[in-house]
C-alpha cells in the first residue's frame, strides 16, 4: 500500500497545480522475515514508533517467536527496505545498506547479531515472492546513474535496468543475519532509524510494511501491539490502514486524543499527541494490509476547514502545505501564537481562546507556563516573520 498511497498523494498534488516532483519517498519500515520455509511462528510483536523533529523516526520492534520443535533451528532472517524515489541525493550503494536508514541493530536472545547487506528484487512489487536472493551480477543490472550509457530512459531511482531481459526491475536493500532458535520461545529485538518521506501535500509520511509477517508459520501474530510516541514534542498525524478497522487506538500516556476518519475509503485514525503515547493491541492479528503514518496537514486537503491557519502545525514543518504568502494582521497574530497553542497554552485573549478551541488538535494544558526556551528555529522564524508589518 505504501507506493500506492504515495502515488495517490502525488496525483492529488498535481490536480491541485502543485509540482509532483516536490514529493520524495525515502524508505519504508518493514518486519523481519524468514528466508526459508519454517514452522516457527510469531507469538508476540510490539511495534513502536517514536516521532522526532529532525525528519527521522525511531523504530523498535520486540518479537517473541515460538519454535515448536524440541531441537534448535538455524534460520536466516532478512530485513527488506525499498529503494528511495525522488530524492535528489539518492546514491546506489549495494554493499553499505540503505542510505536513509541509520543505527540498524538486531539482538537475539540477548546477544547482538552481525549482519550483511545486499540488493534484492523488490518483493513489494511481487507479493508471491517469499524467498529473495542478493543481486550480484552488477554487469547485468544497471543503476539509474548509468542509464545514459545504455540509452535507457530514466524511470525511477528505485529501478535497475536488466540488460539480459531488457526490462526494468525495482530493487530493495536487504539486511541478512542468522539466528539459532532454541526450542520454545525466543526473543528478538530489532531497531533502526529511518528518514520520513514528504511531499507538497504532506509534511511527513512514514510507510511501513506489515504484510511480510505472513511468511511466518500460521500467517498471523498471537498478540500484536503498536505504539506511536511523541517524546518532548507534539505531533498531529493519521494512521492509515484497513488492518486497524476493527480496533481502536487509545492514549496510553501523556496528553492526546484520537478520532476515526477515512482517506481514499480506507480506515484512518487521526491522532493529536503531546509528550505521550498512542497504542493499539490486537489478538490473533492477520497482517493483510500495510500501513502509513502521515502528517495531519494532508487530512485537510480532502476537507478544507474554516480555520486553515490552525488546522495543522508542527514544530519541524510549521504550517506545512497550508501556509500562505500574504496574511492579514489577525492571521499574523494567530501564526505568532501557533507555537504556544502547540504546547497547550491556555490563552487569556478571548478571540485567540475561541479560535484555538475550535482546532481539533489543540489540547489545553493549564500547567504549562508560557516560554519560548524550547522553540525550534522554524518556530522562531514564524514568530519573527509574523511580527513584521
Amino acid at each position: 500500500m505504501n507506493r500506492i498511497l504515495f502515488s495517490c498523494l502525488v496525483c492529488l498534488a498535481i490536480s491541485a497545480s502543485i509540482l509532483a516532483n516536490d514529493s520524495t519517498y525515502y524508505v519504508s519500515g518493514n518486519c523481519l522475515i524468514p528466508l526459508q520455509e519454517t514452522d516457527i511462528s510469531i507469538s508476540e510483536e510490539h511495534l513502536s514508533f517514536t516521532l522526532r523533529d529532525d525528519c527521522f523516526v525511531d523504530v523498535d520492534v520486540n518479537y517473541v517467536f515460538f519454535n515448536p520443535s524440541d531441537k534448535k533451528k538455524n534460520i536466516t532472517m532478512g530485513f527488506e527496505a525499498e529503494a528511495s524515489s525522488g530524492a535528489y541525493d539518492t546514491i546506489f550503494q549495494p554493499n553499505s545498506g540503505h542510505p536513509y536508514i541509520k543505527d540498524f541493530a538486531v539482538v537475539f536472545n540477548g546477544l547482538a547479531l552481525p549482519y550483511t547487506n545486499g540488493i534484492v528484487v523488490n518483493s513489494n512489487h511481487n507479493d508471491s515472492l517469499t524467498v529473495f536472493k542478493p543481486i550480484t551480477e552488477f554487469d547485468r543490472y544497471i543503476p539509474f546513474e548509468r542509464f545514459d550509457e545504455f540509452d535507457v530512459p530514466f524511470v525511477d531511482e528505485s529501478a535497475l535496468y536488466d540488460i539480459k531481459n531488457n526490462e526494468m526491475v525495482y530493487y530493495s536493500y536487504a539486511y541478512y543475519f542468522n539466528c539459532v532458535f532454541e526450542p520454545g520461545y525466543n526473543i528478538v529485538k530489532h531497531s533502526y532509524r529511518y528518514r520520513t518521506s514528504h511531499g507538497s501535500s504532506f509534511s511527513f509520511m512514514i510507510p511501513y510494511w506489515l504484510k511480510p509477517a505472513q511468511r511466518w508459520e500460521g500467517g498471523k501474530i498471537d498478540t500484536f501491539t503498536m505504539t506511536v510516541r511523541a517524546e518532548n514534542t507534539a505531533k498531529h498525524f493519521g494512521i492509515l490502514s484497513e488492518a486497524f478497522s476493527d480496533n481502536d487506538f487509545y492514549i496510553l500516556d501523556g496528553d492526546g486524543k484520537t478520532r476515526k476518519t477515512s482517506l481514499y475509503d480506507e480506515h484512518c485514525t487521526e491522532v493529536s499527541l503531546r509528550n505521550g503515547t498512542v497504542a493499539c493491541i490486537i489478538k490473533d492479528f492477520e497482517p493483510k494490509y500495510d500501513m502509513e503514518i502521515f502528517s495531519g496537514d494532508y487530512l485537510y486537503r480532502q476537507d478544507y476547514k474554516e480555520y486553515p491557519l490552525g488546522e495543522f502545525f508542527d514544530r519541524k514543518y510549521g504550517l506545512g502545505a497550508l501556509e500562505r504568502a500574504q496574511n492579514t494582521a489577525e492571521e499574523k497574530r494567530i501564526i505568532r501564537n501557533l507555537p504556544y497553542a502547540n504546547r497547550g497554552y491556555v490563552f487569556k485573549d478571548e478571540s485567540l481562546r475561541q479560535y484555538f478551541s475550535k482546532i481539533w488538535w489543540y489540547i489545553p494544558d493549564p500547567l504549562w507556563a508560557p516560554s519560548d526556551s524550547d522553540f525550534t528555529d522554524i518556530e522562531h522564524r514564524y514568530i519573527k516573520n509574523a511580527s513584521r508589518p
